[in-house]
């Protein structure tokens, strides 16, 4: 699913998600509440970076009566499967114990096309996307840990991971980059049957 719109796709979503959840009854309501509870708290926080406010790399947002962890980490921390070197590939996939075949991962044209060409089970390709990135927004890498506060600025990027205890294995991961006061927004994935990334100086979700 591609998205290149500003904040207001989060409105939209909710408006379409609160008409089909009316007509929707089981598991189909619970799916579309939870995706739109997800979406207003990575919209929740992308509104206040979008306000020149300074945000928390790993804040929690409450809705509804249900508490979602919004992590973000911007692309330029990331490991680039397109154009980095291959040991910088090899190390970035020990860390996060999966193996990266350099030249799946040359070829792919996105991250979950590359997890899908790799066989990786939603928890894998979720520690994939910790630590990888198809792209720095033009960038350059930045090393060292990720910092626990942002303050974006126009052609910022970041990558934004969604969860809730309320509904475990469930993540959403998204792109953001900021474009002059909105967000465009692509690299929409909902992974289910998620358990924890456990890696090793990722600049991403622990």
């Amino acid at each position: 699913m591609s998205l290149t719109v500003g904040l207001a796709i989060f409105a939209g979503a909710v408006a379409t998600g609160t008409a089909s959840y009316i007509r929707a009854t089981g598991s189909e309501a619970g799916t579309i509440r939870e995706r739109i509870g997800m979406e207003s708290a990575a919209a929740t926080v992308l509104g206040r970076a979008a306000e020149g406010l300074t945000v928390q790399a790993e804040t929690e947002v409450a809705i509804n009566g249900v508490t979602y962890r919004v992590s973000l980490t911007p692309t330029s921390q990331k490991v680039d499967l397109a154009t980095d070197n291959e040991t910088a590939l090899t190390q970035a996939a020990e860390a996060v114990g999966i193996v990266v075949d350099s030249e799946l991962a040359r070829s792919a044209t996105g991250l979950a096309n590359l997890s899908n060409l790799l066989r990786l089970n939603a928890s894998d390709e979720d520690c994939l996307r910790a630590r990888f990135t198809y792209g720095r927004g033009g960038q350059s890498r930045s090393e060292g840990d990720r910092p626990p506060a942002l303050t974006v600025a126009p052609g910022d990027q970041l990558d934004v991971r969604v969860a809730s205890n309320v509904v475990p294995g469930t993540v959403l991961w998204m792109r953001a980059r900021f474009l002059d006061q909105a967000w465009a927004l692509h690299d929409y994935r909902r992974l289910q049957g998620v358990t924890v990334c456990e890696t090793q100086g990722s600049p991403g979700p622990h």
